[in-house]
């Protein structure tokens, strides 16, 4: 254990003389020794008197000559930024034997430095405020080496109009951040944010990727309820480092950046009772950065002030708080601390509130670590909850402000000769203020404050006269606990980062303000007494497009109303004439901007269509009263500029608004609509509908309901089925006129079509054979032309077809005839020409056919016959014989026609009889034949006069040539020629094939074959193969020259 000596001790139980550790170090390696390699380090530990023991670790004597060399720095540059940037700066040389650097300026410079050891590169980032300032760069090895440059901070791009804020985005962090502190924890050259949580007992790592936004999310777990966090390169290697003041745990929490983002635990350090804030500086000028914590405490609690000296190496050892003189009056507590250099002599002073009474500590460091006491600011009546430092009124000497928690104000204190502060003047910045911070946000070289409270918070803009002047701008939506200032786009504007109760970061980017731009409106107009409504356009605007505030003019107002927050102008005109509307939109900063538009009112316009509701298919005509110009649109993609323009309709999707727009004069638009319906037809709507549009449906005599409704089965001539299919067309003698549309072939339920004693014009429809189940076809007393359709025979169905006193040219079908229900066929008064149809005589069901009036030629087929008793009119036929006087035709068959003689059927070529058989022989012969007559070698055979020859009992004398010759009414046709050959019974032919003779001659005269029970021996040569036992096995040939048949085998005997 350290010796209780109340000095420094030596570790080894040997008390030194009490001095400051700089003072220390200093006269341990004065004169020339260098610092060994690796360097001394330092551990100082507390004892319970507040003494501490220096113990002197890897201390080991070497010769002379082995001492390590001092470093060496390159040259720097002096450097020019702007106020809130970062700056890297390169010397012309890396550094040597260097193993820390540290980089320091004023106190009064609010930004972070840090240098890289390796490389010598210093970062300058968040430089605030403006002003010219000398930078220390110290390299740190077995020695010191120094260089100095200057930096100078400038003016950013200066706002003509006011300042703008511009919402980035509202970054999540950890629960009641209480505090925000900016700098560049990963060295990628981009402002990061970090957040002291009180009760999340974390610290909330955000990167910044240079546009104002913030990714990933870290958190470092901290002592308890940390209130404060401060960055900072405590341990001089170029990364930042992080020091968070914990006001529920007594202790700061050290914890060293990486570069990366990442933070690593490295010590807890105990101070006062409940630190509130924390703040950074090098009080003894080693080189090695230390803290002051402000702590509430209680009067039993002492101290209020804790300052604890940096090692360089990232720890902190006590320092005797005797060092820091108490307060004039004795009571407890401080809330926050700031640095500054209030007398410029190079050493780091700092100020402390109260947290307890009116009184700011004022205290001004010796640059060895101690400090000396002037007298208190009295500020104000209330507890000064947060300090903010800065030149207000340009003189060239510090001023603060004071955030006054309990009177909800900010007081502004500015400095005199001689170190002391007087109050310049209060601004109220609403319930309960609870942090300040100052920093020229319009950047022009005015310091401006941001005043957070429990209500929003308040930008102030500085005049430069230790004056503000309050603005509306929106910094953030909710109460805030504290605030920053940095550029975090790295536009060169500082940009306001406040912190809030729901833990949620609020960045407003810093901008300047423009004016709103007016997006112009067209001409409109209206319709007296109608109802009229206009929305005006959104004027643009770069910051607050959704902040405008609109107004607007109209002159004369003519009924109509300007609504600002729904930018809708509306109303009903009650006379015709323009208005004039003058249009302005204002912004939060007062910049406005206006355009003018004219509304004009017109007389009223009615939109009409000639049929509503329609159906598909259907053709209508819209309409509008007249004007100069016409421009109509609809669904579907219908636009027309017709005063009344066609509309035909194919689907559904046409129904809905109709609207023309007229124009009728100078400034005189008028729009008006008319709502469509259309509706799906039932299937035999469109050919009716056809029909109707084909043959002047609004000309006909009777129309009743024609195109009323889509379900045709109401309308006049139309019948119907169950289930809806149109059955019926009869429309005779209604004054229809022009031709069928071919759309007729859908009605496929139709069974009778009657449209006679019209005006019909054309040709009968092709398409009619599609109409199967029609029974009745009556189109006569028209003037249809060209001739009788042959795919009429395919109607299988119909009874009655009717197609009198038209224009029918051409011959009637030939297969007419298969129409096998036809009953009434009517074709008379037409100019039909040819012959009459056979066919027609073949119909079973006809009962009357009129074929009268006409060109018919030729002869009546002898088979009409058939229709003789039945009721037949051929008369007025000229060319018929008798003018086609059918009764003397069944009478008389006058003017009947023959068909010629044709045999169908021929006899065989030769005939081969046995004497005693019967020969028959038929032919066929079609035509009107009136006889036959066979011949025998050119003789005709007596009594052989029918289709059929027989010979019975034949004999050699029946032998020859045969033929036969049939007779017509139109011709006479002989027969082929055949020949009969009689065999005798002799067995003659027997003899003329082979040698021999019948053994019974009787059984061959029977004229049959014999049988095994014949005795029958044919004696002539028969030619055996000598291996046709081999292959029938049903003959055997015995050496006697004789064949043996078995009872199963048969013998067929003929020429060879």
């Amino acid at each position: 254990m350290p010796t209780r000596c109340g000095s420094w001790s030596n570790g080894a139980g040997c008390c030194l003389n009490r001095r400051p550790r700089s003072h220390l170090m200093r006269q341990r390696y004065r004169g020339s020794v260098p610092r060994l390699l690796p360097p001394i380090r330092y551990v100082m530990l507390k004892t319970v008197t507040h003494s501490f023991s220096l113990f002197l670790l890897n201390l080991i004597v070497l010769p002379s000559y082995l001492y390590a060399q001092a470093p060496t720095l390159g040259t720097y540059l002096d450097a020019t930024m702007i106020n809130g940037g970062g700056a890297v700066i390169t010397p012309n040389g890396a550094p040597t034997r260097t193993s820390r650097l540290n980089v320091s300026t004023t106190a009064n410079f609010r930004g972070t430095l840090v240098g890289d050891p390796a490389t010598g590169v210093v970062q300058v980032m968040n430089a605030q405020p403006t002003g010219v300032y000398s930078v220390t760069v110290t390299g740190l090895g077995a020695g010191t080496a120094k260089r100095v440059f200057t930096l100078t901070v400038g003016r950013g791009p200066v706002c003509s109009e006011a300042p703008m804020v511009v919402t980035a985005e509202d970054v999540g962090v950890g629960e009641l951040a209480s505090a925000i502190a900016l700098g560049d924890v990963n060295n990628d050259g981009n402002l990061d944010l970090l957040t002291a949580n009180i009760l999340a007992n974390t610290v909330t790592v955000r990167l910044g990727d240079g546009t104002g936004r913030f990714t990933g999310t870290t958190d470092i777990a901290v002592g308890a309820g940390p209130s404060d966090v401060q960055v900072g390169d405590i341990n001089n290697d170029g990364k930042l480092d992080f020091l968070a003041v914990n006001s529920f745990g007594n202790s700061v929490s050290v914890r060293l950046g990486d570069g990366t983002g990442q933070f690593r635990l490295t010590q807890e350090v105990s101070v006062g009772v409940a630190p509130q804030s924390i703040a950074l500086a090098d009080f003894n000028n080693d080189g090695a950065l230390d803290f002051v914590t402000a702590n509430t405490g209680n009067v039993f609690s002492p101290p209020f002030l804790s300052v604890r000296m940096g090692s360089g190496f990232g720890e902190f050892i006590a320092y005797s708080n005797a060092s820091i003189p108490g307060p004039a009056h004795q009571y407890p507590g401080a809330s926050h601390v700031v640095v500054l250099d209030i007398n410029k002599d190079g050493n780091s002073d700092f100020l402390a509130s109260s947290t307890t009474y009116n009184r700011v500590l004022v205290r001004l460091g010796n640059g060895v670590g101690g400090f000396t006491a002037i007298p208190d600011v009295v500020v104000g009546s209330g507890r000064q909850y947060r300090l903010a430092v800065g030149t207000l009124n340009n003189d060239n000497i510090l001023d603060f402000v004071a955030a006054d928690y309990d009177q909800s104000v900010m007081h502004v204190q500015v400095g005199v000769f001689g170190n002391t502060f007087v109050h310049a003047n209060t601004i109220s910045v609403g319930k309960d203020a609870t942090d300040v911070d100052l920093g020229d946000f319009m950047n022009d070289g005015s310091l401006d404050a941001i005043a957070c409270s429990d209500s929003l918070p308040q930008l102030l803009l500085g005049t430069g006269t230790g004056s503000f002047t309050p603005t509306s701008l929106s910094v953030a939506a909710t109460r805030s606990a504290a605030t920053a200032l940095g550029d975090v786009n790295k536009d060169g504007r500082l940009d306001i980062l406040t912190a809030s109760y729901e833990g949620r970061v609020v960045v407003r980017l810093g901008s300047c303000n423009t004016a709103p731009v007016a997006v112009a409106n067209a001409n409109q107009s209206a319709t007296v007494g109608s109802a009229f409504s206009y929305t005006v356009n959104a004027f643009t605007d770069a910051h607050t497009p959704n902040s405008l505030t609109y107004s607007a003019s109209i002159s004369p107002a003519n009924g109509l109303t300007f609504n600002p927050t729904t930018r809708v102008i509306s109303g009903i005109p009650t006379a015709s004439g323009s208005s004039t509307v003058t249009v302005r939109a204002t912004d939060p900063g007062s910049l406005s901007a206006s355009t003018a538009f004219t509304i004009t009112a017109c007389p009223g316009y009615t939109a009409t269509v000639s049929s509503n509701p329609a159906c598909v298919s259907q053709r209508l005509t819209l309409g509008v009263q007249a004007a100069s110009s016409y421009r109509w649109q609809g669904p579907a993609g219908f636009s027309s500029t017709q005063q009344n323009p066609p509309l035909s309709l194919s689907s559904t999707n046409q129904s809905g608004i109709y609207s023309v727009t007229v124009s009728s004069g100078a400034n005189c638009i008028v729009t008006a609509s008319v709502n469509l319906t259309v509706n799906a037809p039932s299937p035999d709507y469109t050919a009716l509908a056809d029909l109707y549009a084909a043959t002047n449906g609004t000309g006909w005599a009777t129309r009743t309901n024609w195109l009323a409704g889509c379900n045709p089965c109401g309308w006049y001539g139309v019948g119907c089925d169950g289930n809806g299919r149109v059955t019926s067309l009869v429309l005779g003698n209604n004054q229809l006129s022009g031709s069928l549309p071919a759309s007729l072939s859908t009605l496929t339920s139709l069974t009778t079509l009657a449209l006679d004693n019209n005006q019909l014009t054309g040709s009968l429809p092709d398409g009619l054979r599609a109409l199967t189940g029609l029974t009745s076809l009556s189109l006569g007393g028209n003037q249809f032309s060209g001739t009788i359709p042959v795919s009429l025979t395919a109607l299988s169905n119909l009874e009655s077809l009717n197609l009198e006193r038209n224009q029918l040219t051409g011959s009637m079908p030939a297969n007419l005839g298969t129409l096998r229900k036809l009953s009434y066929l009517n074709l008379s008064r037409n100019q039909l020409t040819g012959s009459l149809p056979e066919s027609l005589a073949t119909l079973p069901s006809l009962t009357t056919l009129i074929l009268s009036n006409n060109r018919l030629s030729g002869c009546i087929p002898n088979s009409y016959s058939a229709l003789c008793g039945k009721s037949v009119n051929l008369t007025q036929n000229p060319d018929l014989p008798g003018s086609g006087d059918f009764g003397a035709f069944c009478a008389t068959r006058t003017g009947g026609c023959s068909a010629p003689v044709a045999i169908v059927r021929q006899p065989n070529p030769s005939y081969t009889l046995p004497v005693g058989a019967t020969l028959t022989v038929s032919i066929s012969a079609t035509g009107d034949v009136t006889g036959y007559q066979w011949y025998k070698n050119e003789t005709a055979l007596a009594g052989a006069t029918s289709a059929t020859l027989t010979l019975p009992s034949l004999t050699t004398a029946n032998a020859g040539t045969y033929k036969v010759l049939v007779s017509g009414l139109a011709n006479s046709v002989y027969s082929n020629t055949f020949t009969l050959q009689v065999i005798p019974t002799t067995g003659t032919d027997l003899y003329t094939l082979k040698d021999g003779a019948w053994n019974d001659a009787s059984i061959w005269s029977l004229n049959r074959v014999p049988t095994s029970a014949d005795s029958v021996a044919i004696k002539h040569l028969v030619d055996v193969p000598a291996n046709y036992e081999a292959q029938a096995r049903q003959v055997r040939y015995d050496p006697g020259r004789r064949l043996r048949f078995n009872t199963a085998s048969r013998l067929l005997l003929g020429q060879r």
